[in-house]
């Protein structure tokens, strides 16, 4: 997945935080990947001109491509949420722990 990082950090993306988030739950394959950009407006340009999209194919094409080199018996059920930095500060005290919650 660092691979798409460095894609969007490279194309100056504005990008702040990108968090992995599983549970331990028996039987539970799902995958949460949250996605933070700086602020809020660029969540509505970059869902507005397909950034959002193309980041999420991306993950979603490099995870699909780590089967073969992990043996994964099942892929995980990957879903998104894109957010802000400037929503965590303003909503969650800038505590990206109280926002995942």
């Amino acid at each position: 997945m660092s691979a798409v990082i460095v894609e969007m950090r490279a194309r100056e993306i504005r990008l702040k935080n990108v968090e992995f988030v599983t549970t331990s739950r028996e039987g539970d394959n799902s995958l949460v990947v949250l996605i933070f950009y700086e602020s809020d407006s660029d969540v509505a340009i970059y869902d507005g001109d397909g950034t959002t999209e193309a980041i999420r194919l991306k993950f979603q094409d490099e995870l699909a491509a780590s089967k073969s080199q992990f043996s994964f018996s099942q892929l995980p059920n990957m879903s998104f949420v894109f957010d802000s930095h400037e929503n965590v500060v303003k909503n969650f005290e800038g505590n990206y722990f109280l926002r995942l919650k």
